[in-house]
């Protein structure tokens, strides 16, 4: 699990034009701007329903983070640990009830799972998700880049054994080496709404080492040919649904933050929860930690006036 001070770094609300991805059976709204603007939600192509606000117009989420699944398998605390886990996920989505749930990373101990088994881990991660249907999103960390497992090998895994999972692969040429996990979720007011008012975005981290011989180590931050992908990506939403200046909110996902840090490991093990109460884009969104106990830690709103 992820101490209070990761998983302040874990996610960030962010402004702005957000990440797309046109799905390849799709033209590019920006290649024929006079063309009628296709549907660019990949997801209804891949059967999969909309993701969308409640009737009430609350969307929440919570974030699971370094479950570290398959760590020590030769001693009893490692399998252990795993049943912990999975108990505190049936806990925790029992009392939270969330719209959406992320897994932001370190799913499973690269390092030391048993290369024959390494992907069935991820069975296990996501049974507590597909049993209560809740759909979701994994982003990737340094322990799923090791020797005994890749970041594609638990996407292509995931994608096989999870229904709603919505994680998807980046087109190629985007994530560098060892880093395919870079996507966007629309998530629509309703499910006849044209377009998104909220952008969930999902970027790979990479870290670890090369599953090969001389374990080479693979660099632990998102790849630069994101850069390019986020600016191609941004002007084909917006061709297609508009600009995104007070009309979409986005939150952004990643494991390896670009500050903060494991903490005191006194502090607990926690779990993030993010709300928004209401579709507009331009209101706060509530957050806050709740612990295996059910305590709740560092209760704020991200608005303007935070940090103020």
């Amino acid at each position: 699990m992820l101490s209070i001070l990761s998983l302040l770094g874990a996610c960030a609300l962010v402004s702005g034009a957000p990440f797309l991805q046109i799905p390849t059976n799709v033209q590019s709204p920006a290649a024929n701007a006079n063309a009628h603007a296709p549907n660019i939600d990949p997801y209804p192509a891949l059967g999969k329903p909309r993701v969308t606000f409640k009737a009430n117009g609350t969307f929440k989420l919570t974030v699971f983070s370094d479950l570290h699944f398959g760590e020590n398998p030769w001693d009893n605390w490692g399998p252990q640990q795993d049943v912990n886990s999975l108990q505190l996920m049936n806990t925790v989505l029992g009392d939270e009830k969330p719209d959406y749930v992320v897994i932001n990373g370190d799913l499973i101990t690269g390092e030391n799972t048993f290369r024959e088994n390494s992907t069935t881990l991820v069975d296990e991660i996501v049974g507590p998700l597909n049993a209560a249907r809740i759909p979701f999103s994994s982003t990737h960390g340094n322990h799923d880049n090791q020797a005994n497992i890749t970041h594609l090998e638990e996407i292509q895994r995931e994608l096989r054994v999870a229904p709603l999972s919505y994680t998807r692969i980046a087109p190629k040429g985007v994530g560098g080496e060892e880093g395919p996990g870079n996507y966007w979720v629309p998530v629509y007011r309703n499910d006849k709404d044209h377009a998104p008012i909220l952008i969930l975005w999902f970027f790979d981290s990479r870290g670890g080492f090369s599953p090969n011989p001389d374990s080479v180590p693979v660099p632990d931050w998102v790849d630069s040919s994101v850069a390019s992908w986020i600016e191609s990506e941004s002007a084909a939403m917006e061709a297609v649904w508009g600009p995104a200046d007070e009309a979409r909110g986005a939150v952004a996902f990643v494991h390896i933050p670009p500050y903060g840090g494991y903490s005191d490991s006194t502090w607990g093990h926690g779990v993030r929860n993010l709300i928004f109460h209401t579709p507009d884009p331009k209101a706060g969104v509530e957050t806050w930690i709740r612990l295996e106990d059910g305590e709740q830690r560092a209760r704020v709103v991200l608005d303007e006036g935070y940090g103020r």
